[in-house]
């Protein structure tokens, strides 16, 4: 790096240079301006943002000074998301400087973003919140009245804080959006006011553009698989959308079908387990996720009144986490299969559900639960493969019925010996594992001297082994 010169008459910085500049990775300028002409503005980018990922791209681009700043700008206006802001930066004069139109497009941005409001619930007696599809009502249940206050964000904010004692909750839908308090930053009045926001887009739900400027239009739907719309604004989805209800502000719960705890699919028939106890026949669903037999109280009193309930400390848990506490338990004599076994059943109130077999059922009848793929091999079948082992063996069969001749076409045939032809070097140790196999499967036998000699042909299989065979075509083809 240093020739002519030599090394010790360099200084280290003169070193640290040459060095520097040899391991410097070479760069392309046509890579890093394509990487540049092709650079978009994420959604979720300021304009700020967006800039400065440009001048850092063209960092690498290698520019000139005016073509810099030139650049620059048309990429920021013409690379921008499509929406209002873009719509005025394309009003803009060529006389506009880089810097120019990155003020207005902040300056836009900010114009269009949409005011938080802080909503207040003052609360004198027990209030009841009850949520629809079409919004939000309150509902005192006591003699007393409920107020409800919407302050406006001042001008140099963009929400307000509510109280201490106050709940901050979102604004509801605009179909319920009433509330008293005109004036910014002001207390609240009695007086009612009608908030308005901009339409939704039809396309993909949101406040800050109209629907004909929407990006979203050519999209497909990935509920109903149709164009123009958005999962989140699907019709379809919305007709069948469950309402959420709201009881009180502690408790949240659905409002939708209510599926029987022992049944999770009507469609699929439960598995029914007829058995005796005390000599009359019942029926009871099997259930392989209960460790105990349970049954209603209501089952209990209609069958097994007379027998006496016994207390109980177990807790059962359910899938969700809830708890039962049984009421007790009996204890039955229950025949299944000319079988008869005392088992402990769990009595539970409040249930309307069919008597249940647990796995304490298959503990003290022996049941178990066997693969599809499980075979019972008797031992007559195990003395019959002993006794006839050449038949199962994993080798070759023989034919002992006679000997096998080979006849020439003519007598006067000369015997001709070929040798061996080279062998690929990738399959050569394969070549030599099948000479090994069929050696001691007794189909080829080593020999000192022959006056017969075949080249061999090995042919590789699709589980990577070789299939050797004997290329006779080239002294048997005329003579045999």
């Amino acid at each position: 790096l240093c020739l002519p010169d030599e090394p010790e008459k360099k200084s280290y910085a003169d070193l640290v240079s040459l060095l520097t500049e040899h391991f410097k990775p070479t760069g392309s300028v046509f890579s890093a301006r394509y990487k540049f002409y092709n650079a978009k503005k994420s959604s979720t980018e300021t304009a700020k943002e967006w800039a400065a990922r440009l001048r850092d791209l063209a960092g690498s681009c290698d520019f000139g000074t005016s073509e810099l700043q030139l650049v620059l700008r048309d990429l920021f206006i013409v690379s921008y998301d499509r929406g209002a802001v873009q719509d005025r930066l394309m009003e803009e004069k060529k006389s506009s400087t880089f810097q120019d139109v990155i003020e207005i497009a902040a300056a836009k941005s900010v114009a269009h973003l949409p005011q938080n409001i802080a909503v207040k619930i003052e609360q004198e007696d027990d209030l009841d919140l009850h949520y629809t599809n079409s919004g939000y009502r309150s509902r005192s249940s006591g003699t007393g009245t409920s107020r409800a206050h919407v302050r406006a964000p001042p001008s140099s904010a963009t929400s307000t804080t509510p109280a201490t004692s106050s709940t901050h909750y979102p604004p509801p839908p605009p179909a319920r959006r009433r509330a008293a308090g005109a004036a910014a930053g002001t207390a609240s009045t009695s007086s009612s006011v009608e908030i308005a926001l901009p339409p939704r887009c039809a396309v993909c739900g949101r406040r800050n553009h109209s629907t004909e400027r929407c990006s979203f239009r050519e999209c497909v739907c990935h509920w109903c698989n149709r164009k123009g719309h958005l999962a989140t604004v699907c019709p379809s989805k919305n007709q069948n959308k469950t309402k959420r209800v709201l009881s009180n502000v502690n408790t949240n719960y659905l409002e939708c079908d209510e599926h029987q705890l022992f049944s999770l699919d009507t469609k699929i028939s439960p598995i029914v387990v007829k058995v005796k106890i005390s000599g009359k026949a019942y029926q009871f669903h099997l259930d392989t996720g209960a460790s105990f037999s349970v049954i209603s109280k209501q089952f209990y009193l209609e069958n097994f009144a007379e027998k006496p309930i016994n207390t109980t400390n177990k807790v059962f848990s359910l899938y969700n986490g809830d708890k039962i506490v049984p009421i007790g338990t009996i204890n039955c004599d229950l025949e299944f299969q000319n079988k008869v076994n005392q088992i402990e059943i769990y009595v539970i109130d409040k249930c309307s559900g069919p008597p249940l077999l647990g796995r304490d059922f298959f503990s003290l009848f022996d049941l178990t639960i066997n693969s599809l793929n499980y075979v019972n091999v008797s031992q007559e079948l195990d003395s019959l493969v002993n006794k006839y082992k050449y038949v199962f063996s994993s080798g070759l069969g023989k034919f002992t019925k006679g000997l096998v001749s080979l006849k020439l076409k003519c007598d006067n045939v000369v015997p001709k010996f070929f040798r061996a032809r080279p062998l690929p070097f990738a399959i050569k140790h394969k070549v030599e594992q099948e000479l090994d196999r069929l050696q001691e499967l007794e189909v080829i036998e080593p020999v000192d001297y022959s006056p017969w000699g075949t080249p061999i042909v090995p042919v590789l299989k699709k589980d990577g082994t070789v299939r050797i065979c004997g290329d006779f075509k080239v002294h048997l083809l005329n003579v045999a």
